[in-house]
């Protein structure tokens, strides 16, 4: 198990500190009326919100970590969590970034999810397509042996569930029959 290191918070040395694995708490304050015990505070979506002296306050945790902890940070940079896990915020699982890298991954993670959209929406056009195919599906085995007769993909996938949908349907482009999976071939054969 990891040791837990606590620091103080800059700013707030009398009165809060911060965590290695990214808990805040709020210092004991002996002889005061209103608060005696120390308190870990609570982190909602990321962030601790306290009062000192009357004056309410908020920190990200997740910068309070990094100055804590981190080593000082470089010019034009932000924080980032590196593993997306919620209510983790060790430091471990952060570091600095720069601003402008942090704006091309998030370009290129809007570009990423551009293309799966579109390769999504050629799957169901091509499943579609198939789908218009009038006859039977023959499942044929590696000998070539008629083995089974099948309506359409959906009672293939019925009758055997561990089976790759997206394998199936490469498997069925293939006109020529060359192609198989798992060892069957599957053709079509019109009504």
């Amino acid at each position: 198990m990891i040791d837990e290191i606590w620091r103080d918070i800059t700013g707030y040395e009398k009165y809060l500190q911060v965590s290695s694995l990214g808990r805040v708490k709020k210092k004991a304050h002996p002889g005061c009326e209103k608060y005696v015990d120390e308190k870990i505070l609570r982190i909602q979506k990321g962030y601790v919100f306290t009062s000192i002296e009357s004056k309410k306050i908020f920190f990200s945790v997740i910068r309070l970590v990094a100055d804590a902890f981190l080593p000082p940070r470089p010019t034009a940079t932000a924080v980032v969590k590196t593993i997306n896990e919620n209510n983790n915020y060790a430091v471990d699982n952060i570091c600095w970034f720069d601003k402008e890298e942090i704006k091309r991954q998030k370009q290129l993670e809007r570009e990423l999810a551009k293309i799966r959209k579109q390769e999504e929406k050629k799957k169901q056009e091509k499943e579609k397509e198939l789908k218009k195919r009038t006859g039977y599906i023959i499942q044929m085995s590696p000998s070539g042996r008629h083995v089974r007769k099948y309506i359409d993909i959906d009672e293939i996938l019925s009758v055997h569930p561990t089976w790759d949908k997206s394998e199936l349907l490469k498997c069925l482009e293939d006109e020529s029959g060359n192609s198989s999976m798992n060892g069957w071939k599957f053709i079509y054969e019109k009504k």
